[in-house]
């Protein structure tokens, strides 16, 4: 370990340079490097349909550029990243995970577990390319509003994480 760098901050500068690899990261920058939580702010080329490019936004909202991050934590890299959207991202969107309005978006990148997903990769690498490949299909299904097939059916909405209200008469 380097003089002065804690794990963690090594580890968020590795996954720096893999992000800045793939193909649809327009920028890539390490704007929180603490001993225990890093966060990659990145610029997301999505793909659209050209009509949609050209205007910017998609009609649910997606952006042609889409401002996501991705934070690590104590336990990294046998527990995944976690990524959030910009603060206004969509709300109304499906497959996003339960979260207070407050709070960054995050979607549900994966049916199962993100940590399971992520380590079942053989190197680290492969794994944070394949959220990135996740994020990619996630955000271009957003833009055209096919995150959910409607030939399958009803599809349950996740509830892991939801605060539970108490009804008030």
């Amino acid at each position: 370990m380097s003089a002065g760098k804690s794990e963690l901050v090594q580890h968020a500068e590795h996954l720096l340079r893999v992000v800045r690899r793939h193909p649809q990261v327009r920028s890539a920058e390490l704007v929180i490097a603490e001993a225990d939580e890093c966060r990659v702010a990145i610029m997301f080329d999505v793909e659209m349909p050209f009509d949609v490019k050209a205007r910017g936004l998609s009609t649910t909202g997606v952006r042609t550029l889409e401002e996501v991050e991705i934070v690590i934590r104590a336990g990294y890299p046998w527990k995944s990243p976690t990524i959030y959207l910009r603060q206004d991202f969509p709300r109304d969107l499906p497959h996003l995970q339960p979260s207070p309005a407050d709070a960054l978006p995050r979607p549900c990148l994966v049916d199962g577990s993100q940590d399971e997903f992520f380590s079942h990769f053989a190197l680290i690498e492969s794994g944070i390319i394949g959220l990135l490949e996740q994020l990619a299909s996630w955000l271009a299904n957003a833009a055209v509003d096919s995150l959910i097939n409607p030939a399958q059916g009803w599809e349950p909405a996740l509830r892991a994480g939801a605060r539970r209200h108490a009804h008030r008469r």
